[in-house]
C-alpha cells in the first residue's frame, strides 16, 4: 500500500472518507480505547465519540511521522498490522477500526487472530470495505479523477458476508452484523470476540 495521503486524491475523496468514517464513529461507544489500523492521516480522529483514547498505526513512516506532529496528544505507531505482531496488551482495545483497509489486504488471517488478542471482551471490530459493485463504480470514478486512482490500483479484492464468515474461521472473531451503506457501494461488519459477545 503507499501512503494514505496519496491515496486520497479525487475531487470526491474528502467527502466519501468523511462519511465512511462518521458512519463507523456512531457505532463506538462513548470511553472507548481505539485502535485504528491504516490510520492514514488520522481521520477518524475528528470524529471520536467523548473521552475515547486513540491509537493509529500505519505501515508509512512519513504519515505515522507527520501523525505525530498533526496530534500530540495521541499515540501513533509504524506498523504492518498484516504481518507483524501487534505492540500491545492482550485485551487492550474496546474497539478496532478498519475503515477502508481490509480491500488492500491479500491474507489477513494473522492480523485478525492478532486482532483477536487485543481485543477485550465484549470488545468490537469495525471494517468497512466497499462491496463489488463499489469497487467497479470506484474504478470508473477514479478514471475521471473523482475518487483516487491509486486506492483502486491497490485493491486486492472485495468482500461479501461470506468471505469474512470464511476468512475469521479458527482467529476467534464472528461476523455479528452486517450493514451495507452507501446506496451498497460501502459495507459495515461489526465483529466480536465469540459467538455470544
Amino acid at each position: 500500500m503507499s501512503s494514505i495521503y496519496r491515496q486520497h486524491t479525487g475531487i470526491l475523496s474528502p467527502l466519501v472518507d468523511q462519511l465512511r468514517v462518521s458512519k463507523v464513529a456512531r457505532t463506538i461507544p462513548s470511553g472507548s480505547r481505539i485502535l485504528d489500523i491504516g490510520c492514514g492521516s488520522g481521520l477518524l480522529i475528528s470524529v471520536l465519540p467523548p473521552r475515547s483514547s486513540y491509537t493509529g498505526v500505519d505501515r508509512d513512516t512519513a504519515v505515522v511521522e507527520a501523525d505525530k506532529r498533526r496530534f500530540p496528544y495521541f499515540d501513533f505507531h509504524c506498523l504492518d498490522a498484516v504481518t507483524s505482531l501487534f505492540p500491545f496488551h492482550d485485551e487492550q482495545f474496546d474497539v478496532v477500526v478498519m475503515a477502508a483497509f481490509l480491500e488492500h489486504v491479500d491474507q489477513p488471517k494473522v492480523m485478525f487472530t492478532e486482532i483477536k488478542r487485543v481485543l477485550k471482551p465484549g470488545g468490537r471490530v469495525l471494517v468497512t470495505t466497499p462491496s463489488r459493485w463499489g469497487g467497479a463504480v470506484h474504478a470508473v470514478l477514479s478514471k475521471l479523477g473523482f475518487l483516487s486512482a491509486e486506492a483502486a490500483e491497490e485493491h486486492q479484492g472485495y468482500w461479501n458476508k461470506k468471505k469474512m464468515d470464511e476468512c475469521l474461521k479458527l482467529t476467534g472473531l464472528h461476523l455479528k452484523w452486517y450493514e451495507p451503506f452507501q446506496f451498497g457501494l460501502n459495507q459495515l461488519f461489526i465483529l466480536t470476540r465469540g459467538h455470544h459477545e
